[in-house]
Order: C-alpha cells, then sequence, then structure tokens
C-alpha cells in the first residue's frame, strides 16, 4: 500500500505512520509524513527534524527500500 511505518517487533502493532512511496513521475518517491506534505496526522516535530533528508529519496536500483528502513532506524535509533 506504499505505507512506511514503525512496528512493534514483538506484537506486530503499528506504532508510527513515517510516511509513504509515492509514484512521481514514473520514479517511487519517499514522502515523509509532514502537514507540509499534505498529511492529516503528520509525524511529531522531532522525527521529522531526524527524517528530513530523506524526504523526498528516490528509489531503485542504487537505492532501495531496504536501504531506506535501515536509514530511518539509524536515525531513529530503533535500528
Amino acid at each position: 500500500n506504499g505505507r512506511v511505518v514503525s512496528v512493534d517487533r514483538n506484537t506486530g502493532r503499528q506504532l508510527h505512520h513515517i510516511g509513504d512511496i509515492r509514484n512521481c513521475g514514473g520514479e517511487q518517491v519517499f514522502v515523509l509524513a509532514t502537514k507540509q506534505n499534505g498529511f492529516f496526522s503528520p509525524v511529531d516535530e522531532a522525527v521529522a527534524q531526524e527524517l528530513a533528508d530523506l524526504d523526498g529519496s528516490r528509489l531503485g536500483a542504487s537505492y532501495s527500500e531496504e536501504q531506506l528502513a535501515a536509514d530511518i532506524g539509524v536515525k531513529l535509533g530503533i535500528a
């Protein structure tokens, strides 16, 4: 469904909706869940600041969904 979420590994429960992977001009792009990006339930400001440089990241052969997930985990201290 294109949603990027953090999940509790023990329960499988979704903790946070971090953003979406959207098709933009034929490319897959990570869109951070912020008010500026049109999200009704944005991430809190601390998370937005930590992940701001990932907003707009283009996914493909040189940068995979797995790499994006790892980068998010490292930046949020949950890797």
